[in-house]
């Protein structure tokens, strides 16, 4: 489900567009943090969420976020924190043509400001889904390229001075990357079968992922790199009508599949995945709790390769609640985000805090927009976190949102 469909099913039909956000302000929000061989995911007892089911963060600044003069509707869809003064977060936003078209906003300690960034000739949209920066001279923003030949990849380069295209190996959107290094970065994405591509700082290649004996379809959403030779990617594969969690794992050499345990029988699906190492990744997603019907989130935990446990995550959304993203500062501090339907019907941004394996629910502050929607987050500390979405402002208009803790 794309970002928009979300929101708009979310809203309501009809009333998630506004008819224009010009050069309004959107908010930010800071968040304060205390066939290749199948590998079966080992069997761990399930974790609960801890005693502190509820906790209130210290006050969060809301600061303003710049959108693109004449757009319709802008958004944030990820974002990344090489330091606590430089993040970088990519989206796109609506023209008043209807096109679409990429978004990049940084974050230099005291504002957000909108870096130019390049579109493909020719496309009939353009979108950034993912972004990983390992210095403020340095990142890589991917996403998709909307043709009439069908949805292609899109990659960019950040040098420190501007965005350039890089274009990646042909193949499908991608839906995240993640950089050990400038020269060592991995992409994932695909459209009904997994797809991912190395970045050496110069080149894209594709690297090899076996298809899953029994799958219709299978997608790629999350990605995390602590090494050169070490990745773990998330997302989802079909069968038979039903939706399960995937997890696929880069050794250095090659690309296997793990099957991490699934909350539902109907439809299970990991959207973002942190490994501050190899053998602490915090994965985070969505399943259909089949006895309420309720769209609930879902968290796993994997401790090394092949071994995965259920990890209970907050779902107070009266229909639904998401979690969209996973920044973990270290092994043991992590921040997940998403949003979900108040008592009032409200969309409302939802933290979960914890260390990946045990999470508590964290309250987030009150911003001046009737729905917000938290697609991104990155945790340069311990004790900060940045994080990016949309929100629909009084006017009935979708501006890009954000923030940083004081």
């Amino acid at each position: 489900m794309s970002i928009w469909s979300r929101a708009i099913r979310s809203l309501g039909a009809g009333g998630a567009w506004g008819k224009g956000a010009g050069s309004a302000a959107g908010i930010v929000l800071v968040l304060a943090v205390g066939a290749a061989p199948a590998m079966a995911a080992t069997a761990q007892p399930r974790q609960a969420l801890t005693s502190d089911a509820v906790r209130v963060s210290v006050p969060n600044k809301v600061l303003p976020t710049p959108n693109p003069p004449g757009s319709t509707a802008s958004l944030l869809g990820a974002v990344s924190c090489s330091r606590a003064a430089s993040c970088t977060a990519v989206g796109e936003y609506i023209t008043a043509g209807g096109t679409e078209l990429t978004l990049a906003e940084h974050w230099n300690g005291s504002a957000f400001v909108i870096q130019p960034t390049p579109n493909p000739a020719g496309a009939a949209d353009s979108l950034l889904r993912g972004v990983s920066c390992t210095s403020p001279r340095a990142c890589v923003a991917v996403g998709t390229e909307v043709t009439s030949a069908g949805d292609l990849p899109l990659a960019e380069r950040w040098n420190g001075h501007s965005w350039k295209l890089i274009p990646p190996a042909p193949g499908g959107p991608l839906a995240a990357v993640s950089c050990s290094s400038a020269s060592a970065c991995t992409a994932v994405g695909g459209s009904g079968s997994p797809l991912a591509e190395r970045w050496n700082g110069s080149t894209w290649t594709i690297q090899p992922i076996a298809p899953l004996s029994g799958a219709t379809s299978t997608a790629l959403n999350g990605v995390s790199c602590p090494s050169a030779t070490s990745c773990l990617a998330v997302g989802h594969w079909v069968n038979g009508g039903h939706t399960f969690a995937l997890a696929e794992r880069w050794n250095g050499s090659a690309w296997f599949f793990e099957l991490p345990p699934n909350q539902s029988s109907s439809f299970n699906d990991l959207s973002a995945v942190s490994c501050p190492a190899p053998s602490a990744c915090s994965a985070v997603g969505t399943f259909a709790d089949p006895v309420t019907g309720l769209t609930k989130t879902l968290g796993e935990f994997s401790s090394g390769t092949a071994s995965w446990t259920l990890a209970d995550t907050p779902s107070p959304g009266q229909t639904h609640s998401f979690l969209d993203s996973v920044s973990c500062a270290t092994t043991t501090s992590c921040t997940a985000i998403g949003d979900y339907d108040d008592i009032k019907g409200t969309e409302t941004t939802l933290g979960a805090f914890g260390t990946g394996a045990s999470w508590s629910f964290g309250a987030t502050p009150t911003v001046p927009s009737e729905n917000t929607f938290a697609r991104g987050v990155s945790c340069p500390t311990v004790t900060e976190c940045i994080l990016v979405g949309f929100a629909k402002n009084s006017a009935g208009t979708l501006v890009t949102f954000a923030g940083q803790t004081p």
